[in-house]
């Protein structure tokens, strides 16, 4: 028998294309998202001010990464730090 080298080939690329499907999709999924216009605008800092902080704020909700979480002033920043500050803390 003669092997196919071109048919060999086709397949070896295809199998390192479906390799590297799922390296691309962890990449994709592992960065944060952030919203570094509004955290300008707002003085954010990952450090407390005081007893104020992101935890403590009613806009903040925990989120999957321990420390971490969202906030409603800041849509699409999912890496507000339970820690951090902003100049829309709110208490009440």
């Amino acid at each position: 028998m003669n092997p196919n080298p071109i048919r060999r080939k086709v397949c070896q690329a295809a199998g390192a294309a479906l390799a590297l499907i799922p390296v691309a999709v962890i990449g994709q999924s592992a960065q944060a998202a952030t919203n570094a216009k509004l955290r300008e605008e707002l003085h954010y800092q990952d450090t407390p001010k005081g007893d104020m902080k992101c935890l403590t704020c009613l806009e903040y909700a925990p989120g999957k990464k321990e420390g971490f979480g969202t906030c409603k002033v800041i849509p699409g920043d999912d890496e507000i730090a339970a820690e951090g500050y902003c100049a829309s803390w709110n208490s009440m």
